[in-house]
């Protein structure tokens, strides 16, 4: 799931699910449209844009733990406050721009996480 990104991350991002053989991608424009409509099923990667406000950003993430405590969180932003909110709030924090060899890792280690919980269920 994803929130907040650009749509050129967007697009990023689904290329690199394609190359990666499998998964769904459901983007959302902004972080609360995220809370109304609450994916179903299993969800391994969470990605949030940074442009909304640092406490915004903050209660989103805890949000997230609480519905997800097993996915991935990451937070992609343009500046230390960014980084500052996702490392506080337990997420991993990449830089824009963000290239498709990082999206291709990003999911990468997601799918290495789900394999990994699904071996010691």
């Amino acid at each position: 799931a994803t929130a907040g990104l650009t749509p050129r991350e967007v697009e990023q991002l689904g290329l690199s699910l394609e190359d990666v053989g499998g998964g769904r991608l459901v983007a959302f424009d902004h972080p609360k449209h995220l809370t109304a409509n609450i994916p179903i099923g299993n969800v391994d990667l969470v990605v949030l844009g940074g442009f909304v406000s640092p406490e915004a950003s903050r209660r989103m993430l805890k949000w997230i733990r609480r519905h997800w405590h097993g996915c991935m969180c990451l937070m992609v932003g343009s500046d230390a406050a960014d980084e500052q909110v996702a490392r506080e709030s337990g997420a991993m924090f990449l830089l824009r721009p963000v290239t498709g060899d990082v999206w291709d890792g990003v999911l990468d280690g997601a799918l290495q996480c789900q394999a990994a919980k699904l071996t010691s269920a």
